[in-house]
């Protein structure tokens, strides 16, 4: 989880921010610059550091100039020299710089520089997680050839989208803003112009910037228009608390948009000596000559607050705006990521370029394993197996000639989970149904084991049954390939196998001792057999009957290593009980005398078909494994994860433990 917070100078509403943003206990902040509003005052600058010292001591922060860091010296021509001599980044190579010159607005548009500070703090770029972060200085060059943009360039074609695939861009002054202010900046269009092409390249997810003193969010954007495949998501988050105040001046006239006053920043009284200078915002004010873009997604210049980003895995981030002292977030989106919503990005070789393998077809051609899959065109039965990457979901969709549709988008998160489940446990209900047809079939003499008449109900039943587990069969295989990262610790395979192998062979052993009892030889012997009482169906029973024995008895010792109940103990009878085999284990837990598992399971069942299925997973951390526990939050599966440790329940040991180490 990652703060961004701009524009946040030293006023009581900045503490407000900051307060909260520490509150929310992220991993890190990121303050996409105009930190202290200083403007070249060395004694703000460590007013600032100390107003901040008692959240920035424990958070760690994430910062890269605006234009109040430029602070130009009149006499010698340097520039950022606060911010350089105060904050250290991940440099790709050590600063460079020199004088600098402001250039003639009525030539050169407002906002127009030449000023040189290459690498060091002023543009760098880091990995956390499946992320790759970058940060631009707006107000150095950043024209093709400049050094900047040659950088930039060079990092996004190093990047490795199999263990960084989220791309998310920062820097001070926004590409994309409806706000009237700012607008039309020399420094900024003249990175837009630069930049955007490689954005749109590289897939970046999201773009986030301050600058401007409101909030706003963009749908996915490219070129000036709503580019809902392969855009980039712009976010403006300057709205930290700054003594200049609110901006709620916006293009256009949408009745959507926030009214009411925003009051200015007031500087905490600390006794130093500074006055705050307040600038209200007074009611919001549109201009009907510009319409709104059709790329404007959100915006509101009324209130202070924070952003909140939240890399779930490798497809989707969730996006927050808090205003302060707000209860909830009054803007929340899941942004996907469009280097698997357009089917992977350009640059690169090898893996660094590549995307990744997105479905798994079926040998003959007519089936699909992956419903997140771009279109395809399978050879064997003319059909069109079509997804639809701008919608945002999983699809399985096979179109034949005439256009009709199988089935409906299956939607990634809490519908894909809920109608996987349905789709698996289906099978329970229909093998009642098959039974139950078996029943009636006997009364009425129409159910013969074998008889594939279509006046018996034994081919009906066969073929239900049948429907029943491809479809369950499908449906678990679905959920494994979207979530076979997250499920790895578990080995679910290995727990499916041992489970369902003995069903499997008795079904194929059953068809197989079929055959037999219909052979000649097996209907030959019939005669001897009879002397006995015996015939050859009931020959084919024992010997079913006997091979699921000897089959059950192996399944048995694997259902113990698959299901070894040191993974439900805590971590120090885990350890002392790790080598205990198939016999002992009969004798060191307790759940053998015990049905309070199965009654506790029987009730989530109960209540998952009463009152539906709560679908999300907090993952805590406990013994240096990761641990899955239920929420009410919507689940957030999606395909190519990254994978998370190993999960594991927790046992009573384990929870006293983590309570006494979270009192400590």
């Amino acid at each position: 989880r990652i703060a961004v917070v701009g524009d946040l100078g030293q006023t009581r509403d900045s503490v407000a921010t900051i307060s909260e943003v520490a509150a929310s206990a992220p991993d890190f902040m990121v303050l996409v610059g105009d930190l202290s509003y200083a403007d070249g005052n060395g004694t703000r600058w460590d007013r600032w550091g100390r107003l901040m010292d008692p959240w920035l001591s424990e958070l760690p922060l994430v910062t890269f100039p605006g234009n109040h860091e430029i602070e130009m010296d009149a006499a010698t021509g340097e520039t950022f020299k606060h911010f350089r001599s105060r904050f250290r980044a991940p440099e790709s190579e050590p600063e460079v710089t020199g004088p600098g010159t402001v250039l003639d607005p009525d030539v050169h548009g407002d906002y127009a520089f030449d000023f040189t500070y290459e690498y060091g703090a002023s543009y760098f770029s880091f990995d956390v997680g499946a992320a790759h972060l970058v940060c631009l200085n707006t107000y150095v060059r950043s024209k093709p050839g400049s050094a900047q943009f040659e950088w930039f360039a060079s990092d996004l074609a190093q990047m490795d989208r199999q263990k960084t695939p989220w791309l998310l861009v920062f820097a001070h002054a926004p590409l994309y803003s409806s706000n009237q202010a700012h607008q039309a900046e020399a420094a900024t269009l003249a990175m837009r112009q630069a930049i955007e092409p490689l954005l749109h390249r590289y897939r970046a997810a999201a773009f986030l910037s301050g600058h401007v003193h409101a909030y706003e969010r963009t749908h996915p954007a490219y070129e000036g228009r709503r580019d809902d495949e392969a855009g980039t998501v712009y976010v403006t988050i300057g709205d930290g608390g700054n003594r200049e105040g609110l901006k709620d001046k916006w293009l256009g006239g949408d009745e959507d948009d926030d009214e009411g006053g925003g009051g200015g920043g007031r500087e905490p009284d600390t006794g130093l000596g500074f006055d705050g200078g307040a600038s209200a915002a007074g009611s919001a004010e549109v201009t009907a000559a510009e319409k709104t873009p059709d790329w404007v997604a959100f915006r509101d210049g009324a209130h202070f607050g924070r952003g909140d980003l939240l890399v779930s895995n490798a497809t989707h981030l969730r996006w927050q705006w808090w205003p302060n002292s707000a209860l909830e977030a009054q803007d929340e989106t899941w942004i996907v990521n469009p280097y698997f919503r357009a089917g992977g990005g350009g640059g690169g070789s090898g893996r660094k370029g590549a995307a990744p393998k997105s479905h798994a077809s079926h040998p003959l051609g007519c089936w699909l394993l992956c419903p997140c899959a771009p279109v395809w065109r399978p050879r064997a039965c003319g059909a069109q197996i079509v997804a639809t990457p701008a919608n945002y979901c999983c699809r399985l969709a096979i179109k034949v000639p005439a256009g009709n549709v199988v089935s409906r988008p299956w939607r990634l998160g809490g519908e894909f989970v809920r109608l996987t489940l349905l789709g698996t446990l289906q099978y329970i209900p229909f093998s009642l149904l098959v039974t139950a047809m078996g029943l009636v079939g006997k009364a009425y003499g129409m159910y013969h084991e074998g008889n594939f008449s279509f006046h018996d109900v034994y081919l009906y039943a066969i073929i239900t049954r049948n429907w029943s587990q491809c479809w369950a069969l499908y449906c678990l295989g679905l959920f494994y390939v979207q979530l076979h990262d997250e499920l790895g610790g578990m080995s679910p395979v290995w727990k499916f196998s041992v489970i369902k192998i003995v069903v499997l062979f008795m079904w194929w052993q059953g068809v197989l001792v079929n055959v037999l009892e219909n052979t000649s030889q097996m209907k030959e012997a019939d005669d001897g057999l009879l002397v006995r009482g015996w015939t050859s169906r009931e020959v084919g029973f024992c010997i079913q009957n006997f091979l699921c024995i000897v089959e059950m008895f192996f399944i048995a010792i694997g259902m113990h290593y698959a299901f070894h109940y040191t993974e439900w103990a805590s971590d120090e009878v885990a350890q002392r009980h790790r080598n205990v085999g198939p016999w002992q284990a009969l004798w060191r837990g307790k759940a053998v005398s015990t049905m309070k598992d199965v009654a506790h399971d029987t009730a989530i069942l109960g209540k998952a078909a009463a009152g539906g299925v709560k679908t999300g997973v907090k993952y805590t951390v406990h013994g240096g494994r990761a641990v899955a526990r239920g929420s009410n939050n919507a689940a957030r599966f999606v395909l190519g994860a990254p994978p998370l440790a190993p999960l594991s329940p927790i046992g009573s040991e384990a929870k006293a433990q983590g309570q006494a180490q979270g009192q400590a």
